[in-house]
């Protein structure tokens, strides 16, 4: 019989591969989604704010050459967004998308 220590270290365990599936699982999502769009910012927005991707992982795939030029994009186009209503609608349809069920 494992005693209560092994008890709580087995469950903290399991629920860190969890969540790291759980993440894994967004992330195929996101790319998914994202493979339809036009925009390459759109894109990376999407993949870095809603498919919780590393914004370095995002950068190698783009060319950029560090993930801070995709944190910039992000949020450029975050600032884009509050004055163009079309790019606003954009964002919010594919935030809605990216969260329905399948």
């Amino acid at each position: 019989m494992r005693g209560f220590g092994q008890q709580n270290e087995l469950t903290a365990e399991e629920a860190r591969w969890s969540r790291r599936e759980e993440a894994d699982a967004i992330r195929h999502r996101m790319r998914e989604l994202t493979g339809s769009l036009r925009g390459k910012r759109v894109k990376i927005w999407a993949r870095v704010r809603l498919g919780e991707e590393r914004g370095v992982d995002a950068a190698r795939e783009y060319g950029y050459r560090s993930g801070a030029g995709v944190t910039l994009v992000v949020r450029r186009l975050e600032a884009s967004a509050q004055q163009d209503r079309k790019l606003k609608r954009v964002l919010e349809q594919v935030r809605t998308n990216a969260f329905r069920k399948v």
